[in-house]
């Protein structure tokens, strides 16, 4: 719906600039360096890992029930995972409940943990948008998964009609 992208929109604009300032004084007072980088990319590759492992275990039981699913759709899922608005908004959240308690002086333990907690949860977004949203396109095209056949293209064109006349219908409502 239109309020839930202007929320995800408010949230993930937020959540950039908070990781954007969480890096930017991080790697000024030293609690953020080069260190911390790598831990996020051995975190991302990890999350992947972890994905993969996930559904393999459910795939004997994701091929039976429901609409199934197959190996191509099932490396997808493992790929396209998202991973972002829940991570942004809890690590925003930790982050401003450790500052209330400890003061907001940004210097104690507690406070730089929060901090590069946001650090790592703001980064695996991140990479997600830029790597995985990047590549989502040509790995959809690599496991035969965009190919569009007649019968989608007669769905698509209906449901296009279907939201038009929709549309023109409630904008006469509107105007009346």
């Amino acid at each position: 719906t239109l309020v839930e992208h202007i929320l995800n929109t408010i949230l993930f604009t937020l959540g950039g600039a908070v990781w954007g300032v969480v890096i930017a004084s991080g790697e000024k007072d030293g609690y953020w360096a080069a260190r911390e980088w790598g831990y996020l990319i051995l975190l991302y590759v990890l999350l992947h890992v972890i994905r993969f492992a996930q559904f393999v275990v459910v795939y004997p039981i994701t091929v039976r029930i429901g609409l199934s699913t197959n190996w191509p759709e099932t490396a997808f899922q493992i790929f396209g995972g998202l991973r972002g608005a829940l991570g942004i908004a809890l690590g925003i959240a930790l982050d401003n409940s450790v500052s209330k308690i400890t003061g907001g002086t940004g210097e104690t333990e507690a406070e730089i943990n929060s901090r590069q907690a946001v650090g790592m949860l703001g980064g695996i977004a991140f990479l997600t948008l830029v790597i995985n949203g990047v590549t989502a396109g040509p790995f959809l095209r690599k496991l035969g998964l965009a190919d569009v056949s007649e019968e989608r293209l007669r769905i698509v064109k209906s449901y296009r009609l279907r939201f038009r006349a929709e549309l023109i219908d409630e904008m006469v409502r509107l105007l009346c």
